[in-house]
């Protein structure tokens, strides 16, 4: 009462009629929450375009909290930005597609991966996704924990979302999927029909496949491909199968390297070496990034004096 006393002393017998008790002013609250999100189901069919933002964070008692924010527009250019209550299943099957989705990054970011390795990641998660899009229409909600506490009615929405997640991984990794014949010849080459190869690898294909020892060699070395096309595949018996190994272990199997480059150059040129310039910083980079050693014979030949004066 006393805000009332400074603000509308003449009012201070309504007020007092006001029930403040913590029951009353929850109770007041809700009805108050819910009338927006109600007017905010009205306002939404007005919309001709909106965009939905989403945020997460720990509150104080270190559980996940999860905001999406609705900016909408209709056709006469009216403006709004509401806390998008209805989003809140989405927010669920973000949250449990974004987990799965963590996973895969995870898998692609091996480090020295082969580009065989990357491609049986892409395919196991499409198959993944058929299989959640099926799931989901039956209502089951097994590998989508978050969305199964929320128990939603009604699942089309996330078939729909899964299907075209599904149809975008499709499309991306289009131009890899020609190479499937080329990735199973690299790592199962006496699986592989010799009728699906090329026809320049054919017949040494034939000559691989009907060689007992070479098959247990490659079985031996089945966690380390390379070993085997080093060591027992040789360039004057099989010189066409090798160029083809050779063609595709080049290519590059993860964003690992990259990733690694970068991590680097935050820590070296920091808020306390930003005069740190890039020459200096590309010379930082290749020496931390780098497999070589380097050649420090030839280098303390090359100096003459061993300690340059300042």
């Amino acid at each position: 009462m006393t805000a009332v006393d400074l603000l509308c002393p003449e009012e201070k017998n309504v007020f007092a009629n006001v029930s403040l008790s913590s029951s009353t002013v929850t109770r007041r609250i809700e009805d108050i929450a819910e009338n927006f999100k109600l007017s905010l189901k009205d306002v939404a069919e007005q919309y001709q375009y909106y965009t939905i933002a989403l945020d997460e964070s720990n509150d104080l008692c270190d559980t996940a909290q999860f905001s999406g924010f609705v900016h909408g527009v209709t056709p006469d250019f009216h403006f709004f930005e509401e806390l998008c209550v209805a989003a809140y299943e989405r927010l669920c099957i973000l949250v449990d597609i974004t987990d799965h989705l963590n996973s895969l990054n995870l898998h692609l970011q091996g480090k020295r991966q082969l580009i065989n390795v990357l491609f049986e990641h892409i395919c196991s998660f499409e198959i993944k996704l058929q299989l959640w899009e099926n799931q989901l229409q039956e209502k089951n909600f097994v590998h989508f924990p978050t969305l199964k506490a929320n128990n939603p009615d009604d699942t089309g929405t996330y078939v729909s979302f899964i299907s075209d997640l599904r149809a975008q991984f499709s499309a991306r990794f289009m131009d890899v999927q020609k190479y499937k014949s080329d990735f199973r010849l690299l790592v199962a080459s006496f699986d592989v029909s010799v009728d699906e190869a090329a026809e320049l690898v054919q017949m040494k294909l034939v000559d691989l496949q009907c060689n007992d020892l070479l098959k247990s060699k490659f079985r031996d070395c089945e966690d380390d491909i390379i070993t085997f096309y080093q060591k027992y595949l040789t360039e004057q018996q099989f010189p066409e199968l090798r160029k083809h190994a050779t063609k595709f272990c080049c290519i590059f199997g993860s964003t690992f390297i990259c990733e690694q480059l970068f991590s680097k150059m935050k820590s070296t040129k920091s808020i306390t070496r930003t005069r740190l310039t890039d020459d200096h910083l590309n010379d930082v980079l290749r020496i931390t990034t780098t497999v070589s050693i380097p050649n420090f014979e030839t280098l303390s030949k090359q100096r003459k004096q061993h300690q340059v004066s300042h």
